[in-house]
């Protein structure tokens, strides 16, 4: 491992019993020699590092540290998706993370610069609401796709020019889900860009 990189994960393929016998679980079988075929996943220390100072400024002790994306996988984990290549786009409130699992291996992820808070940025921009109001919109109103929207459905926000504005569910969902449709794409891209072998599920989750 590299000397600005921290060893964060791990991740067993095959353990090996005398060097004769491969196995997937070693437990309970008797052997001379135990070896491991593992994938070792990295960071760079300095993120890593920063997170953990921020504990030890809290008393916490950390004990151990792992991807988020590692979590979202075993989160979905099925004996279907450990045979398959798939990917996991993460949607948080200020990145998008997308990772690439082969049979249930982390391979490869990017981290985008965009996420909810691009939404929330829209629709208060647009409607010269507060962000607060606009999470609001966001989380109780809209939609993700206009095809499942309502404009009978309304809400009445104040805006920052100290007026009272009907929005309703047709108009905002349509703000949504250009911004959505924007992420998608580029985690579409980074995607092709993560891995050339056909991948077989797309699991989209976040905050």
């Amino acid at each position: 491992i590299p000397n600005n990189k921290e060893l964060v994960s791990i991740l067993p393929l095959e353990f090996i019993i005398n060097e004769e016998e491969v196995v997937i679980d070693p437990k309970n079988i008797k052997g001379n020699k135990l070896g491991v075929k593992t994938v070792i996943v990295a960071a760079p220390k300095s993120t890593v590092h920063s997170i953990i100072k921020c504990f030890e400024k809290l008393n916490i002790e950390i004990v151990d540290i792992t991807f988020g994306s590692i979590g979202d996988y075993y989160t979905f984990k099925s004996p279907s998706l450990d045979e398959q290549i798939g990917a996991i786009i993460n949607l948080g409130e200020d990145t998008t993370t997308i990772s690439i699992f082969n049979k249930g291996i982390i391979t490869n992820t990017e981290v985008l610069e965009i996420g909810g808070a691009n939404v929330d940025n829209d629709i208060s921009f647009i409607y010269k609401v507060t962000k607060s109001d606009a999470k609001f919109l966001k989380e109780k109103l809209a939609l993700a796709h206009r095809r499942y929207a309502d404009p009978s459905e309304t809400e009445v926000v104040g805006t920052k020019l100290g007026e009272n504005l009907r929005i309703n569910q047709y108009e905002v969902t349509e703000i949504v889900m250009s911004r959505l449709l924007e992420i998608l794409n580029l985690a579409k891209k980074q995607i092709n860009l993560l891995t050339k072998k056909e991948i077989s599920y797309i699991i989209i989750t976040g905050g």
